[in-house]
């Protein structure tokens, strides 16, 4: 009877071991999926939705042509930012990096002329505490391209502009 329940255990054991050696594999795939690196230029890792678009209206400021009712010179005071928001949804605020300095650097990607084509733009910024923009720079404009294209290029631009590449 002994030897009946020996090749039981055995095999009691033996599960055991496999499923230990399965937990271990699991935690492990948790945690390496868990430590993977951000992506250190998406602007969710600096800004949350409200304060994305925040930023997005304060670049659209600067970069678009004013409101029909504006002068230039009075287009990125924060009583013109309806009308900004009201255009956000065609542009892609696509990459962003913070210096040890405190500058921002951007890659928007702005519509255009054909549905399938897109513009890059890039620059620097710095900002305050209540999000608005300071020491704006538009430092490159691709030209209209494909989609793809001018994405390509926009970020190999801004791969530049925030290795300090491209001074602004």
């Amino acid at each position: 009877m002994a030897g009946n329940k020996m090749p039981a255990i055995l095999y009691l054991y033996t599960f055991l071991i496999f499923m230990k050696s399965i937990s271990f594999l699991v935690a492990f795939t948790l945690v390496l999926s868990a430590c993977q690196k951000q992506d250190r230029f998406n602007p969710d890792v600096y800004f949350s939705r409200s304060e994305k678009d925040s930023v997005l209206v304060g670049i659209l400021s600067h970069v678009l042509l004013p409101p029909p009712y504006v002068k230039g010179v009075d287009r990125i005071r924060p009583i013109h930012h309806s009308f900004y928001r009201t255009l956000i949804l065609k542009y892609e605020l696509d990459k962003v990096f913070l210096s040890d300095s405190g500058t921002y650097y951007y890659l928007l990607f702005r519509p255009g002329n054909k549905p399938d084509e897109l513009r890059g733009v890039g620059g620097s910024f710095k900002m305050n505490s209540d999000f608005t923009l300071s020491e704006f720079r538009e430092i490159f404009v691709t030209p209209i391209l494909p989609a793809a294209e001018a994405r390509k290029r926009g970020e190999f631009l801004f791969s530049e502009l925030s290795s300090g590449d491209i001074k602004p």
